[in-house]
């Protein structure tokens, strides 16, 4: 009997030092349970097109976007990248972009696309960096990584460059290299 009173008094007291100890810092609940862990909207294996009186302005396609719309600042997330084809007037391809990863900020309409960018213009020049910084309202875009662009004619290598959307016009910043074809 005496050793069942010990065992209980043993166990309450095991208990009691379990509870006691255990301790959450409010942050990480915070961090685990907030509500923009968790994507408003996902859409798998999408397609969108943008057009203006009836002509095609851009065409966007990703195999997942996720949107957070309950968040400060809302944002679309694209984790498995994206291909975006923008069009002119007369309904040419003016510019193509591919990345593996890419986030935009809704509300500033600043994209950001990381891993294996690729981007083509309409004279067959091709922009290849991994980290790239697109201001929809400044139409402008921009990088502070290696870059390497290549033209008919040569290839050429920088640290950062700056060009317009469409990447018809562009500045080469920090050039390293230039090889000729």
């Amino acid at each position: 009997m005496k050793e069942h009173i010990y065992l209980i008094n043993f166990l309450i007291i095991c208990l009691t030092l379990f509870f006691f100890s255990c301790e959450n810092s409010i942050e990480k609940v915070k961090t685990l349970t907030a509500i923009n862990n968790v994507p408003d909207e996902t859409m798998m294996n999408f397609e969108v097109v943008q057009t203006e009186y009836a002509r095609m302005v851009y065409k966007l396609t990703s195999p997942r976007l996720e949107r957070f719309l309950q968040v400060k600042e809302p944002y679309e997330l694209f984790p498995k990248g994206l291909h975006l084809q923008m069009y002119d007037s007369l309904q040419h391809l003016t510019s193509d972009v591919k990345c593996n990863y890419a986030i935009r900020k809704t509300r500033d309409k600043i994209m950001e696309g990381k891993y294996n960018v690729e981007i083509t213009n309409i004279k067959g020049e091709k922009l290849n960096t991994e980290h790239i910084i697109w201001d929809e309202n400044k139409d402008k875009m921009w990088s502070d990584d290696k870059v390497k662009i290549t033209t008919p004619t040569e290839i050429l290598f920088g640290n950062g460059f700056e060009s317009n959307s469409d990447f018809s016009k562009y500045k080469i910043r920090h050039l390293t290299g230039t090889i000729y074809r």
